[in-house]
């Protein structure tokens, strides 16, 4: 990043509202963010989220005045190129300072980092298993080698609303009601999978059908859904159809279609975290073990994958295992978790 970002902006409050009526001038650059009169270091952030396309949040290491968050309104410029550059410089930020510290305790060695070809992020791999596959922990999304990155992988995430891994993207969601005199509308965006999306989706056809116009939108958002698992053709054909079977408590058919794709695909550390999660919530810890171990063998920050496999050997009184894990992860175990 050579020059500065300039955008528009009010705060939020705790609430998550505006908290002014007029918007103040906000900059980024490699030296930190300017907001409005006060001066954020890059290095004070830990994380940045975007929200409904325009609202921020950023994590804070013990920020200023002790705020732990700042939230912000983006009234002007592209708030997720605001969000990929500033995650991309605290993450830097971050990696340059955790080496500088190992190195001072004689431990460069142990220094390793990826940067994620989604959003440029810098993750930070030391101290933790090495695998080929890498979870990004600003974008959430996996990546794998550029030579074995199976097609459209840059689409799959954890959906936000029921914790599986596949294709998430921001829908939006919209209702309008006309009641004589009185009428309104509700609309929002809505990350979810194209599995969540298509149930979300129906309930907005049946919603809408009285007053028609929110229809077109729902009818779009769900037979989008619907050729999304349906039709798909990418490397990762039939996952979400799997995602779905497990929702309608067809597991071994999931499975199947899971088994599959790990056949297929070089790597899926992905594939593998929703196999061994969906047997869990079946009750099948036994057989779940297996999926997480692959998951974390490939990609071995999927930290998702790390604490099911934890709750997997503590459902079936493995403590010596779920011990070793910690371990491995640098966690110290307890007898309550």
């Amino acid at each position: 990043m050579t020059e500065a970002m300039t955008f528009k902006f009010k705060f939020l409050d705790s609430d998550g509202n505006e908290d002014s009526f007029l918007s103040k001038a906000g900059a980024l650059s490699p030296e930190g963010l300017v907001l409005g009169e006060e001066n954020l270091p890059v290095e004070a952030v830990q994380r940045a989220t975007l929200h409904n396309r325009r609202f921020i949040l950023m994590e804070l290491y013990g920020g200023g005045e002790g705020r732990t968050h700042v939230g912000l309104s983006v009234t002007k410029g592209a708030a997720a190129d605001l969000v990929k550059a500033l995650n991309a410089l605290a993450s830097a930020r971050q990696a340059k300072n955790h080496r500088a510290q190992l190195e001072e305790a004689g431990k460069g060695a142990l220094f390793r980092f990826a940067r994620c070809p989604h959003c440029r992020a810098t993750v930070n791999l030391s101290e933790v298993p090495a695998g080929e596959q890498t979870a990004c922990g600003y974008c959430d999304r996996l990546f794998s080698p550029e030579h074995r990155a199976p097609d459209g992988e840059g689409d799959f995430c954890l959906c936000d609303q029921c914790g599986y891994y596949g294709r998430v993207f921001p829908r939006t969601v919209f209702y309008f009601y006309f009641l004589f005199v009185l009428w309104g509308y509700q609309s929002e965006e809505w990350s979810a999978c194209s599995t969540c999306m298509r149930k979300k989706a129906g309930w907005m056809v049946l919603a809408n059908l009285l007053f028609l116009i929110g229809l077109p939108n729902a009818l779009y958002q769900y037979f989008r859904s619907v050729r999304a698992i349906e039709f798909d053709r990418s490397d990762f054909m039939g996952l979400e159809k799997a995602n779905g079977l497990v929702k309608s408590d067809k597991l071994d058919e999931a499975v199947a279609y899971y088994q599959r794709l790990t056949r297929s695909l070089p790597l899926a550390a992905g594939v593998y975290y929703n196999q061994g999660r969906a047997m869990m919530e079946k009750g099948q810890a036994q057989a779940a073990v297996e999926p997480l171990e692959t998951a974390l063998t490939q990609c071995g920050n999927f930290y998702p994958a790390y604490h099911l496999l934890a709750e997997c050997y503590e459902t079936l009184g493995q403590d010596q295992k779920r011990a070793e894990l910690h371990k491995r992860y640098g966690v110290e175990s307890t007898s309550e978790g």
